[in-house]
């Protein structure tokens, strides 16, 4: 578990590495739209979305601004195993 503190007003870069070998990621911040601004150490076209698919291997650089009031936010994040077709 990992806890942030933020400070209202302030905006946030977070840099999301998927370090597995066969699983994706998903990730997501309650009550908050991330803006993809980097993949994979190359900056993209901003990009507004709820939550990010990262591949293994893959980094994103988001940013999430805390515009709302105090509340307790938490951030979601789960694996998606790959089966080979074979298996």
């Amino acid at each position: 578990t990992f806890k942030l503190n933020v400070k209202h007003g302030k905006t946030y870069l977070l840099r999301i590495i998927n370090a597995a070998v066969q699983d994706l990621l998903f990730f997501g911040i309650a009550k908050h739209e991330l803006t993809v601004v980097g993949t994979d150490g190359s900056y993209v076209k901003p990009l507004k979305v709820e939550y990010i698919t990262i591949s293994p291997g893959q980094t994103m650089d988001v940013i999430t601004n805390r515009e709302t009031q105090k509340i307790n936010v938490y951030f979601v994040s789960t694996l998606i195993k790959i089966q080979p077709s074979y298996i």
